[in-house]
């Protein structure tokens, strides 16, 4: 699944939080790694979750060509965000109930 954030909302969360992080504010910010958590969750229309684990492998900017990919096993979905063959965000998500 393709995925695509763009400045606007980066800037729209970012102003949400107060965060005035200077690589969120560049010309091509880099996308905060809670609103890319955000955007799978959103995504993949997810009932409540039990628990989220992330782990940030390297920074993705705004235009990156970047792709979600996911598995579901019962109640755990394990995730990745890659940019061509670059791994940029990988986690777990643990659904509540099974």
């Amino acid at each position: 699944m393709k995925i695509e954030i763009t400045t606007e909302q980066v800037t729209a969360y970012t102003s949400l939080l107060n965060d005035g992080n200077s690589i969120h504010q560049k010309d091509i910010p880099v996308i905060p790694g809670n609103l890319l958590v955000h955007y799978i969750i959103h995504s993949l229309e997810l009932p409540l979750l039990k628990s989220n684990q992330s782990t940030f492998k390297k920074p993705v900017l705004v235009g990156e060509d970047i792709a979600l990919d996911y598995h579901q096993t019962g109640n755990i979905i394990e995730y990745r965000i890659t940019s061509g063959r670059e791994l940029k965000l990988t986690g777990t998500l643990e659904l509540i109930g099974g």
